[in-house]
């Protein structure tokens, strides 16, 4: 883009000088051609040098026009991915204190059912690989992103926060025991912060970051 509006200012810089030699060696000039020829020759450079410029002008403007849109086009579908992502986990920590935790999270002696486990952690895994693709994403393509840095930097917390857990879910997967209610709440460090009281670990560790993320993109749709 630089490069095209440097060749825009040559171009502009050249008609200018062209034109003032004609003005002010016109006279001279023309002693040496025919008066049409003359003619033809200060019309190509005015016109042809002004248009050329103002044509270039135009185009850049609407080529940059066109990528600011494009631009706002990925930030828009960037946003609504992580925002249906956010809300999938949402409901993947809901289902996980209602359905795979017996008889509730807050319970002392509260255990975890393996085969709801397992088919909740699998969702769970599948929202946070669209985290991490994000991540690459954006880092691979930090011009067009607004405060890439913060934004990596709160999107890889978030998804950080869930890789742990995902991490905990491949270690004790194997390890169930028979009967169910030997598989202690209290043994699962990362399941149990994730299922409890959301102001313990779950909103610091991945609404905020996340929220972080919602606010610099809507900023930048915004203006």
């Amino acid at each position: 883009m630089r490069t095209r509006w440097i060749l825009i200012a040559a171009l502009l810089l050249f008609t200018l000088v062209a034109t003032a030699v004609l003005v002010t060696r016109g006279n001279e000039i023309s002693g040496y051609l025919h008066a049409e020829v003359f003619k033809l020759l200060a019309q190509l450079v005015i016109v042809a040098g002004v248009g050329g410029v103002a044509t270039l002008v135009l185009n850049e403007l609407n080529a940059s026009r066109d990528r600011r849109e494009a631009n706002r086009t990925l930030l828009r579908a960037t946003l609504n991915e992580l925002v249906g992502s956010y809300n999938d986990i949402k409901a993947v920590r809901r289902r996980l204190r209602a359905q795979a935790i017996r008889p509730d999270p807050d319970n002392a002696n509260a255990y975890v059912l393996r085969d709801t486990y397992d088919s909740l952690l699998q969702c769970l895994n599948e929202s946070q690989l669209k985290l991490e693709a994000h991540v690459r994403l954006i880092d691979k393509n930090r011009p067009q992103y607004p405060d890439a840095e913060q934004l990596l930097g709160s999107l890889g917390d978030a998804e950080s926060y869930l890789g742990n857990i995902i991490k905990e879910w491949e270690h004790r997967l194997g390890g169930f025991k028979e009967p169910q209610d030997q598989n202690r709440l209290a043994d699962f460090d990362g399941l149990r912060c994730f299922v409890a009281d959301a102001l313990q670990s779950f909103k610091p560790g991945f609404a905020v970051p996340l929220e972080n993320v919602f606010q610099i993109l809507g900023r930048s749709l915004s203006k």
